[in-house]
């Protein structure tokens, strides 16, 4: 019996609070241009750093990211985070994704902001050996040398996108004021947030 062809899959993580159309670009894009089989989305629990006072729970940016990615059949979605119920680290996630796809290759992507700080990030220095780097930027953002990093050229990919300008953060702040958010989120998102009456105080 022969052995399947190793696929490419892509790895993009975030608190997806909520997903919204400039997550769908970077993920399509990315595909495109790296010649991905699959964009896995792995909605994270909440860090303390990205609490947020009207944030949706994990179950609903789970459900969320399911409805906005369900049209693609190139695109996923892991509960790996979600079910680990416990501080998680990229690493560790890292890990458990390779268990669950032993002999395929992992694209572990991320934005420029989180590259420039990725030295600050737990066993940062074993990321590349599970898997290749995709660092997505805008045009004109500053990148710090790999070096300063601590990360070898070779296994990192940069990526140009022009940003749609659309943040999470702004999606919620113009529910809790009542302002619409079509065309910023996919419909069925928005369709979920009004029905569960998400971030609204």
């Amino acid at each position: 019996m022969n052995n399947p062809t190793p696929q490419r899959i892509g790895l993009l993580g975030g608190t997806f609070d909520p997903i919204h159309n400039g997550h769908l670009l970077v993920a399509a894009t990315v595909a495109q241009e790296c010649q991905l089989d699959e964009i896995c989305f792995i909605p994270t629990q909440h860090t303390t750093t990205k609490q947020e006072q009207h944030g949706a729970n994990s179950e609903d940016r789970y459900a969320m990211t399911l409805l906005a990615t369900i049209n693609n059949p190139h695109f996923t979605v892991s509960r790996v985070d979600i079910e680990r119920h416990t501080t998680t680290y990229t690493i560790d996630t890292l890990h458990d994704i390779k268990k669950q796809h032993p002999t395929d290759h992992l694209f572990f992507i991320i934005g420029a902001d989180n590259f420039n700080t990725f030295y600050e990030w737990k066993n940062y220095q074993t990321i590349p050996l599970l898997t290749h780097l995709i660092v997505v930027t805008r045009p004109g953002y500053a990148l710090r040398p790999c070096e300063e990093i601590g990360l070898a050229r070779e296994n990192i990919t940069f990526l140009t996108i022009p940003a749609l300008d659309i943040s999470s953060t702004m999606i919620r702040e113009r529910l809790h004021h009542h302002q619409t958010i079509h065309y910023l989120v996919p419909d069925p998102v928005n369709a979920y947030i009004q029905k569960k009456g998400l971030y609204v105080s």
